[in-house]
């Protein structure tokens, strides 16, 4: 993984690295070892947001809710991390499959974050129009298993 080429980023200043796992001594965390050392050699400055260590707050709260309904403003913790967002050339997330998901913990910060406004507008049509989408993104994903589970359930394609 020291070589970063291989999760096809190319030349990019900056990283965002969004780490979903509680576990210090996890391999979640050697990935993210290694992904952090082959970054620093290609030159790409790399914030990471370890989700658990700074203990972020998955859970939707009312001022979540009020600035989804257009009536307050977004909450502190929204804008830090969208700050954080907006300060990288790229997003890569490291996460272990959990019951074939994301961990609460990550799909929280997805669904607190990239909210509509900012990460997204629904047009007149209904359909969405990514505002994030020239920032790559990648999906560092880890489990266990075998490959005909991961091949029945869409994984393999999922992140080919």
């Amino acid at each position: 993984m020291s070589d970063v080429s291989v999760i096809g980023l190319g030349a990019m200043g900056s990283a965002l690295v969004i780490v979903a796992h509680p576990e210090p001594d996890a391999f979640n965390k050697a990935v993210l070892g290694e992904l952090l050392g082959g970054l620093a050699d290609a030159g790409v400055e790399a914030e990471v947001a370890d989700l658990s260590h700074e203990g972020f707050d998955p859970r939707i709260t009312h001022a979540d809710l009020d600035h989804y309904r257009g009536v307050g403003r977004a909450p502190a913790d929204m804008q830090r991390e969208q700050a954080r967002v907006d300060a990288a050339d790229a997003l890569i997330f490291v996460f272990p499959i959990y019951w074939w998901s994301l961990p609460a913990l990550l799909k929280g910060w997805i669904d607190c974050v990239l909210t509509g406004g900012w990460a997204f507008v629904v047009g007149k049509d209904g359909k969405a129009q990514g505002l994030l989408s020239q920032r790559p993104v990648r999906l560092l994903a880890t489990g266990s298993g075998d490959s005909r589970s991961y091949e029945k359930h869409g994984y393999r394609d999922a992140f080919s």
